[in-house]
């Protein structure tokens, strides 16, 4: 069955019409974005009512976790909850998704315009949910301002990501609506772009400041829905440990995200607060670089679990960027008494004793004792021939 958003769509040629001030459109954002609460955390948009049945389109990549029996919950403007059971449609060929819900109340659906090529430096609007901080503990309405960055019709991104733009998005927002001058709906957010050199480099995801969202009306001939064949067919999870694995195996794939790691990782939290679950946590605040949560989350990790070396690394690292190297060299030494064959830990802790300390020869016994560990590491060798040779 079609979603029937092309045949709905009311099209509009965006410069045609006089702008509408940034509250209104705030409003009409604030009335037409739903929160999404399942196995992953996001915001959808109202784009369809027929009769009393209500679609919702957000991301692909908000719903796509959630297992067979596990609910949905979408919670609209008014504060009324929405729980319903996994039955999701995939949007063909792109990142996205329908979700329905039914109710008597008569709620705003978005007006679907297409995108003008010569849209390019022109305002654009992204509103949603972003997951909560430790300084904002909860999930509340934000609505950013940018400008429109790139979009060309003709070349088609991977998952429909075509349309970029400069709004400082936050997690959680994936499948919020992104708006128009007149209020209409251009797209669905989806994406910040990732600087992968600098990734690479860091060893943390890097952001460029470019966000990324589907267009509708490009892919109007596109969008029907289809089931959803690639789903999990395991019953619901009943144990935080399932969700820790999860996230374990999803961090030696080599292609996590961060903002999937922190929702697992509070799962299983509501299930049984552990070392495990707060560290993983922990490991997502970092990834976005969130330094101040991911430093407070490895302390509560530590606390539970005094002996859980992962965490006194991470804090470590966290320490080192703040440039608290006392710090640091306390937490690498306790990661490294805790697990000796800690390679990472080692290497940091040379560095430290040489760069912050001038101590050259605690520095090249922790660089042999890395060594030991993997003694044909290029980097490490280096690093200690250079230490011998300038010493």
């Amino acid at each position: 069955m079609a979603v029937g958003l092309a045949a709905s769509a009311v099209v509009l040629a965006p410069n045609a019409a006089v702008a509408q001030d940034a509250s209104n459109i705030a409003r009409i954002a604030k009335e037409i974005t739903v929160r999404v609460e399942g196995a992953t955390q996001g915001s959808g948009v109202i784009v369809k009512k027929d009769g009393n049945t209500y679609t919702v389109l957000t991301a692909w990549h908000v719903l796509k976790s959630n297992q067979p029996g596990e609910e949905i919950t979408l919670v609209i403007n008014d504060n009324q909850y929405f729980h319903l059971p996994s039955s999701v449609k995939r949007v063909k060929n792109v990142d996205l998704a329908t979700i329905k819900f039914t109710s008597t109340n008569n709620y705003k659906t978005a007006r679907i315009a297409s995108i003008d090529k010569n849209m390019i430096g022109s305002s654009i609007f992204v509103g949603g949910f972003p997951l909560r901080t430790d300084s904002v503990n909860s999930r509340i309405f934000r609505f950013l301002d940018g400008r429109v960055i790139a979009y060309d019709p003709n070349i088609q991104l991977p998952n429909g990501y075509n349309f970029l733009y400069s709004n400082n998005t936050l997690p959680g927002m994936s499948g919020g609506p992104v708006l128009g001058t007149q209020g209409e709906l251009l797209a669905i957010h989806g994406l910040g772009e990732i600087d992968v050199e600098m990734t690479s480099n860091k060893n943390i995801l890097v952001k460029t400041g470019t966000n990324q969202g589907i267009p509708l009306s490009f892919f109007s001939s596109e969008i029907k829905e289809v089931p959803s064949s690639n789903r999990n067919t395991g019953g619901m999870i009943s144990s935080a440990d399932k969700y820790l694995l999860k996230i374990e195996s999803l961090l030696r794939s080599g292609n996590s995200d961060p903002v999937e790691i922190m929702i697992l990782a509070d799962k299983a939290s509501l299930i049984e607060t552990s070392a495990r679950s707060e560290y993983y946590r922990a490991v997502g605040m970092y990834s976005i670089r969130s330094f101040r949560s991911a430093l407070a989350g490895a302390e509560r990790a530590i606390s539970l679990d005094p002996s859980f070396s992962k965490a006194y690394r991470l804090k470590a690292t966290i320490n080192i960027i703040r440039r608290d190297h006392i710090s640091a060299l306390v937490d690498l030494t306790a990661a490294i008494t805790l697990d000796p064959n800690d390679f990472q830990s080692l290497l940091n802790r040379a560095s430290i004793y040489y760069d912050t300390y001038k101590s050259i020869d605690a520095a090249k016994r922790d660089l042999e004792k890395a060594l030991l560990i993997k003694p044909n590491d290029s980097a490490t060798i280096k690093m200690l021939d250079y230490i011998k040779n300038n010493s």
